[in-house]
């Protein structure tokens, strides 16, 4: 299901393209236009467009597809090139259909940065080996 703001602008832009029609049925007039079934250039009259006669319908389906593929390409190339260089920032920005239990990758990945980030914390207390340091000067015993 499409959010209330994409469907929104598919309205926007129906209504924009029926705006440009009244437009040019009041503006152009008679006008040479290529007929590409002729493949020659014949007169038309734009005063004679009916809004009815076309179709201003928005096709969802493959604009919703095309702008997921792209925004993936995209992430890819950002992280390929090092602008992006964080894999939770990277994976965030792929669409959840794309990637299958991205929620719980996410999730294991911030835990495993916040385990990184304090490792005392964490770990059990090891003892440290003590280190030996030579005497300094001449410590010759004294007589």
């Amino acid at each position: 299901m499409l959010c209330f703001w994409i469907y929104a602008y598919y309205r926007f832009t129906e209504d924009y393209v029926r705006t440009l029609i009244d437009m040019m049925s009041v503006d152009y007039g008679l006008r040479e236009v290529w007929d590409e079934e002729t493949e020659e250039v014949s007169m038309f009259d734009f005063a004679d467009n009916d809004r009815e006669d076309f179709s201003m319908s928005v096709d969802i389906g493959s604009a919703a597809y095309w702008s997921e593929l792209m925004q993936v390409q995209t992430m890819d190339n950002l992280f390929k090139m090092g602008v992006i260089s964080d894999v939770v920032t990277y994976l965030e920005g792929i669409p959840e259909q794309y990637l299958k239990n991205k929620s719980k990758i996410l999730a294991k990945l911030r835990a495993d940065a916040e385990a990184a980030q304090t490792p005392a914390a964490n770990m059990p207390l090891q003892a440290q080996p003590m280190q030996m340091t030579p005497p300094v000067g001449n410590l010759a015993p004294m007589m």
